[in-house]
């Protein structure tokens, strides 16, 4: 596990889908992508949390949407017991595979879309080795619904680890320059979900108005942030337990959800203690009017890695993680299991937006005081970047400290 602070904090993370040439104009969310979006939000308010207990004096940044379509693309091939717990875990058990399917792709349509001053690229892969035989009916349908491109490579030769890092630094703009270090010997696929973000605020901060200000760490440390200033009129909530602004993008379609734990409060037992509902009314209550709040917001940039299979197991996923898994939709045969799940992300927030990025690769082995208020985030701090009209939770994130 790496973690990298270069200097500031924390957020964003996007990948590709598919290529898109342009947003695609009249394409509207129905319910089908309404209650797949509300799964991923519930799948993303588990795992954060659970990937939180076990990393509580660490910076995290997670893309739930890129990690949950990796697996999605992956459940295309499970069977039986192993199906069903990813069911459980993703939230699709009262699905049909085809509904997911179906679904998933039209909210991809529709996010990539949503707003043309925002870039968004997402894009799917799958890696067999040339040794290996993947049922044509699985590629098919990861290729229909998920835009996935499929390859076949020697997984003996070191260069495979070189064309699929390529691949990955290709899709998130460099942002994640690879994915893997080397090819296990009984590894015999690879499914990659890569995601890239990048968008100017709808308001961008005035650089000449950026002062050093100290930051109090979660290890009771102070350091130096140099942050962001502006007033202006946002989606405001608070409450006597936090406070809450929604810094928008482009068009205010999509945007960046601050959440400031009231002061005093251990910011790990209020994440542990968020909820669906919980989840729901705050962002029900940014529907209101717009106010004029003060933003102080510091510059950060950083990288964040994680091997999600504890996390995932401890969720409920572990049959899919054991050797006696059932993917025999890939492989009629059987034997397969996921290795790993692994996952990286990347996000800058500077005066003019955010560039974020991350992938998700699912490693598949053989058996063998002024009058308005003011949000001030010079303590540790929550954060999502979410598409407003879907509620797609694109990234959350927790920022403990600036830099290592």
């Amino acid at each position: 596990m790496k973690h990298t602070a270069f200097f500031s904090c924390i957020f964003l993370l996007l990948a590709s889908f598919w290529a898109c040439s342009g947003p695609e104009e009249g394409i509207e969310i129905t319910d089908l992508e309404k209650s797949v979006t509300a799964r991923g939000n519930t799948f993303a308010l588990e795992i954060f949390p659970a990937l939180n207990a076990l990393q509580e004096n660490e910076n995290i940044l997670i893309s739930p949407f890129s990690i949950s379509t990796a697996l999605s693309m992956t459940y295309n091939g499970a069977r039986g017991e192993t199906q069903s717990a990813m069911a459980e875990v993703l939230d699709f058990s009262d699905m049909s595979v085809d509904a997911v399917n179906r679904a998933y792709k039209n909210l991809t349509d529709y996010l990539i879309g949503a707003d043309n001053k925002v870039t968004l690229a997402i894009a799917n892969s799958i890696w067999a080795d040339e040794n290996f035989c993947v049922d044509s009916a699985f590629t098919a349908v990861n290729r229909d619904y998920y835009n996935a491109e499929s390859n076949t490579l020697d997984f003996g030769d070191p260069a495979s680890v070189t064309t699929i890092n390529r691949w990955v630094s290709d899709k998130t703009h460099e942002k994640i320059e690879s994915i893997i270090e080397d090819i296990p010997p009984d590894a015999v696929m690879y499914l990659i979900n890569a995601l890239y973000f990048k968008a100017a605020w709808t308001w961008e901060f005035d650089p000449d108005m950026t002062t050093e200000w100290p930051f109090y760490r979660y290890d009771g440390g102070t350091e130096t942030a140099h942050m962001m200033w502006q007033i202006a009129e946002f989606y405001y909530y608070q409450n006597h337990e936090l406070q809450i602004v929604d810094l928008p993008y482009g068009d205010e379609k999509y945007s960046m959800t601050l959440i400031l734990p009231a002061s005093g409060t251990d910011i790990n037992d209020f994440i542990a203690a968020i909820t669906q509902s919980k989840w729901g009314s705050w962002m029900d209550s940014l529907s209101a009017e717009k106010t004029p709040v003060e933003v102080r917001l510091p510059r950060f940039t950083f990288e964040y890695e994680e091997t999600l299979n504890d996390v995932l197991i401890a969720l409920g996923m572990g049959p899919a993680f054991a050797y006696n898994a059932d993917f025999t939709g890939i492989n009629s045969r059987g034997g397969l299991y996921i290795s790993k799940v692994l996952h990286k992300t990347f996000i800058e927030v500077n005066e003019e937006g955010t560039e974020a990025a991350a992938v998700t690769a699912v490693e598949m082995d053989r058996t063998s005081t002024p009058n308005y208020p003011r949000f001030i985030a010079n303590r540790p701090f929550l954060f999502a970047i979410r598409e407003k009209e879907s509620g797609t939770i694109f990234f959350m994130g927790k920022v403990l400290n600036l830099e290592d």
